[in-house]
């Protein structure tokens, strides 16, 4: 039996996967990111 407020994860692990998947989305989705960057005028996009 789990306790109430029992969570699988915990939030460290969690917040590291998100990041993780932001950064694979950034990297896939670079060119497109930086199109829309370039027409709103976004200059010095790392």
């Amino acid at each position: 039996m789990r306790a109430v407020g029992f969570r699988k994860y915990k939030y460290n692990q969690i917040h590291r996967t998100s990041a993780m998947k932001i950064e694979e989305t950034l990297k896939a989705r670079r060119e497109e990111i930086l199109a829309i960057a370039e027409k709103y005028g976004v200059r010095n996009v790392r």
